[in-house]
């Protein structure tokens, strides 16, 4: 599989890429920080089963997302792996030492659409 990297040019990545079944966002997880910023959980369904190692092997992925609406910015503060029956495989913080809150959203991107969406139903609340 390529990606397109701008003016049509195609280039395969050196990582492999991974295909998602569906890719959820819970609008009612929302939940407004002290930081300005809001954190919301999505879900993504991986077509293939996804092998970290012998004892991490799972088709679903939970990410609690943290969001700063008017700076663009993210960071993921917390990772769930569960089976395709929902079987928790691990759950896991992100530590704070290993994260940071200064990521630039990539534009037309799938975290992009999942912020533009989270954000907007943030400011409703």
């Amino acid at each position: 599989m390529s990606v397109a990297l701008g003016h049509g040019t195609l280039k395969k990545p050196p990582y492999p890429l991974t295909l998602f079944e569906k890719v959820e966002i819970d609008l009612n997880s929302i939940h407004k920080t002290g930081d300005g910023g809001i954190t919301v959980w999505n879900r993504e369904t991986y077509v293939d089963k996804q092998i970290v190692s012998s004892t991490e092997i799972y088709r679903i992925g939970e990410a609690r997302y943290w969001f700063d609406c008017t700076h663009k910015l993210f960071n993921i503060d917390y990772v769930h792996t569960r089976k395709i029956d929902g079987t928790l495989v691990r759950s896991r913080p992100i530590e704070v030492a290993a994260r940071r809150n200064d990521n630039p959203i990539p534009p037309n991107s799938l975290i992009s659409s999942e912020a533009d969406l989270a954000c907007r139903h943030a400011a409703e609340i």
